[in-house]
């Protein structure tokens, strides 16, 4: 079978699918300014196309299928435009790393949908939601899920793409509009699409606090830990596993992400939580799960700070970082404290995240230290490896 272009009949579809989508962008800006703007950097393209049933994304372009797009009400077309917003903004697709792709579906239809909801958008009936893990992030539900013997189903009446088809012969109808892009680049620019966004909306008075904790807890990191970590620790010793070399599969995507050898990323983390770091601490957050983003499995001892240590937790994949992490301290600096209370059992490898106020030890110890300062920060340290954070909003 020879597959067909859309006949008029069904170019007439396409064209009343397209103001309808031009019209609900509108009413997502309405809805949530945040989106809205976000809404406005995207293409919206309806087609007549047996590969797409419902509707997706590939970062640059929502595509919907028209007949799908023209059968919902108007509280449902801007749900689902919401739904496709929220994948691009939140780096869906670049976050899944070496995730099994069917329970990572799930877990990041399930974050959507929550956001959605609690912003006050109507769901639609049947859509992926676990009521018990609201609040929590991607791959906080993808751990969840991974102790269940069988996985829901996505209603595919309902349920959006998350890998563009490609070409396909027997694909009866194909619709030239459909040209989705391989552009793995397209995810570092949505990462300022995102803070421009909240910035904007934050201005306007339209972020709801909740909203504006969430987008710094799940945001971009200024610190490119894929890197620093490969050159910062060459070799983590947890049950002698190497974090190197990176996984080749993923070279011609543009990625650099650890191999399939991984066993755990084993790391401590210190982070400076006085008085004059708590305006970075959501930035720390968006660092720490930069970090966690880097492999699959974790175990990440987690210290915090001031002129003592006020919390020591370690955080596994299993019990995993909390979003609305609260800060201990606030109090003055000491940076020789983390050193101190880790000299009985020292870590493969430690981070200290801090402004760098405050003493430091004098000598190294036997582990490899990276201080990851903020903008700004008053002194560098004269040993160990040195990152420093992007102010917020720098590109």
């Amino acid at each position: 079978m020879t597959p067909r272009a859309p006949n008029s009949e069904e170019l007439e579809r396409k064209r009343r699918a397209r103001e309808l989508m031009r019209a609900d962008r509108q009413g997502v800006l309405v809805s949530s300014p945040f989106l809205g703007v976000l809404a406005m950097r995207l293409e919206l393209v309806p087609v007549i196309d047996s590969r797409v049933p419902t509707a997706l994304t590939d970062g640059h372009t929502v595509y919907t299928h028209a007949d799908f797009w023209l059968q919902l009400n108007e509280a449902q077309r801007l749900f689902v435009l919401g739904h496709e917003i929220w994948h691009c903004a939140l780096q869906h697709f670049a976050r899944r790393l070496e995730r099994e792709p069917w329970r990572w579906n799930l877990a990041v239809d399930h974050e959507v949908n929550d956001l959605l909801m609690r912003e006050g958008f109507k769901p639609l009936e049947g859509i992926t939601h676990f009521e018990r893990l609201r609040g929590q992030n991607a791959e906080t539900v993808y751990e969840e899920l991974s102790g269940s013997t069988k996985l829901p189903e996505r209603d595919p009446r309902l349920a959006d793409l998350h890998d563009p088809p490609g070409p396909d012969p027997n694909a009866p109808v194909q619709d030239p509009d459909y040209a989705p892009r391989q552009d793995p680049e397209i995810w570092r620019s949505w990462e300022t699409r995102v803070r421009a966004a909240a910035q904007q909306a934050h201005a306007a008075g339209t972020l709801p606090g909740w909203l504006e904790a969430r987008i710094a807890a799940a945001g971009p990191p200024s610190v490119p830990w894929q890197r620093y970590l490969q050159r910062f620790i060459q070799q983590v010793r947890g049950g002698g596993t190497r974090w190197l070399p990176p996984s080749r599969r993923h070279w011609g995507r543009g990625l650099y992400l650890p191999s399939r050898r991984t066993e755990r990323l084993d790391l401590a983390v210190a982070v400076d939580t006085s008085g004059s770091t708590v305006e970075h601490w959501p930035q720390f957050r968006a660092e720490l799960g930069g970090i966690l983003r880097t492999c699959d499995d974790y175990r990440l001892r987690l210290l915090q700070l001031d002129t003592r240590i006020t919390n020591d937790h370690v955080y596994t994949p299993s019990q995993p970082l909390p979003e609305a992490l609260p800060i201990h301290g606030a109090g003055g600096t000491d940076l020789c404290v983390p050193f101190k209370h880790l000299e009985e059992t020292p870590p493969t490898a430690l981070v200290v995240m801090t402004d760098g106020f405050g003493p430091i030890p004098d000598q190294a110890p036997a582990y490899p230290v990276l201080w990851a300062l903020t903008p700004g920060a008053s002194r560098k340290p004269g040993w160990g490896k040195t990152a420093t954070m992007r102010a917020t909003g720098q590109s």
